[in-house]
């Protein structure tokens, strides 16, 4: 006996991808919602429980009931300028409230963005965080990302800016 539970009020989020397609994306979310294993979708579809085939079921209805809520736009190459344009098309077109992006990484596209400019990739990454704060207050939206660490992060207790990779400087930006 599975209940779906309808919130009347909903915010449209925008997700933006740098690695996964659209395709991979909707896979990952099928699973979260359904509680279904992306590896059970991808491998053993015709292997599934009843109970697991309802759940699925159930997913699909609320990934189409909400589908005009939930926006993916992957850019495989950001740079700062592609993203400030993403993200105000969907705060202005689609009234965007939430965004996550994907992860801050040293992209060709960012780094090109700067090469005649001779500036740091550390730099580059923190000018990358700093815009995306300055989305976040401008817009009065939620942004949410991450970023790569590095080194032996994962033998340690805590893990300090220390194991960011590429720039300490994007932990500064973070609230």
């Amino acid at each position: 006996n599975l209940n779906v539970i309808v919130k009347p009020k909903y915010y449209p989020v925008l997700f933006i991808a740098t690695e996964q397609d659209h395709s991979e994306i909707q896979t990952l979310i099928l699973a979260y919602i359904s509680g279904v294993s992306e590896d059970r979708l991808l491998t053993e579809m015709s292997n599934l429980t009843e109970e697991e085939e309802l759940r699925l079921q159930l997913a699909i209805q609320i990934m189409e009931e909400y589908k005009g809520n939930f926006h993916i736009e992957y850019i495989p190459d950001p740079n700062i300028a592609i993203i400030k344009t993403k993200v105000g098309k969907y705060v202005y077109k689609h009234d965007v409230r939430f965004v996550f992006y994907d992860y801050i990484f040293s992209s060709p596209g960012l780094l090109g963005e700067f090469r005649d400019l001779r500036v740091r990739e550390d730099v580059a990454l923190m000018m990358l965080s700093n815009t995306l704060k300055e989305l976040a207050t401008n817009y009065q939206i939620f942004i949410m990302s991450g970023t790569q660490l590095s080194g032996d992060y994962d033998k340690v207790f805590f893990r300090g800016i220390g194991y960011i990779r590429g720039s300490r400087a994007v932990a500064d930006k973070a609230d």
